[in-house]
């Protein structure tokens, strides 16, 4: 027998809105005492817009949706702060496809880091040193929901993906200057090296690796300075305090 859900039918409309629950959970936390929601500025609408803050954007997914507005906020001379949701711990929740039932709850094995969020990260990567920008990485615990409707992923086994929840407490990384994203490289990796070395050390796949260290090069944390066989040797840039 699948097991009941305790809560009523309308607790959740799946789907049926603009925001996911983790992006208004968010979006209430990280409002400031001062602070708007869905405000008109620079052109774009605000998340939050904050006399003493500046501009505050959720976004859960997909960084690089945030460029346009991002590069007007900056233009306008605005402080801009990026909250970007990482899955330190998740629930998967599965319902039958009338989202009525619980059919499934476990624990997914998987787990958000930052070194390994660079796919997404990299996207903004020519804002990440302007001082009046700051990416803040949420490491959330979460509920994630699924639909046995058979429209979602074949990854996913044709589940669909209705909602993201946030489950207590969370901690934050602060990336705002080059000292920042320097820390990222492990101290254990020995130059010059191979970002598969490095890769190795982090236990990252060939991709995420990739991005990280693709990022680092463009923000001047990394250069090349030769080949051993087909790869780059790359090492540490001399940075300014």
């Amino acid at each position: 027998m699948p097991e009941q859900e305790p809560r009523s039918q309308d607790a959740f409309k799946f789907g049926e809105l603009r925001e996911r629950s983790l992006h208004k959970q968010l979006k209430a936390l990280y409002r400031p005492d001062d602070g708007e929601a869905e405000w008109p500025v620079a052109g774009s609408v605000a998340d939050l817009w904050s006399p003493t803050a500046g501009v505050i954007e959720i976004q859960t997914r997909t960084l690089g949706k945030l460029r346009t507005k991002i590069t007007g906020y900056l233009a306008a001379g605005l402080t801009v702060t990026v909250v970007h949701p990482l899955a330190a711990h998740r629930t998967i929740v599965t319902w039958n496809a009338e989202k009525t039932e619980v059919l499934s709850r476990r624990k997914s094995p998987k787990t958000e880091r930052v070194e390994a969020a660079f796919r997404e990260i990299g996207a903004l990567w020519e804002f990440l040193l302007n001082p009046k920008f700051r990416l803040i990485l949420a490491m959330v615990r979460e509920t994630e929901h699924r639909c046995a409707d058979g429209k979602g992923s074949w990854r996913r086994q044709g589940k669909s993906k209705i909602d993201r929840v946030l489950d207590g407490e969370f901690e934050e990384r602060l990336l705002k200057g080059i000292q920042d994203y320097a820390s990222l490289i492990p101290q254990n990796w020995q130059e010059p090296g191979t970002s598969r070395e490095m890769g190795e050390i982090l236990s990252l796949g060939t991709g995420e690796i990739q991005a990280l260290v693709s990022c680092l090069k463009k923000i001047g944390v990394l250069e090349v300075c030769g080949k051993r066989g087909r790869a780059d040797l790359l090492r540490r840039l001399a940075l300014s305090s």
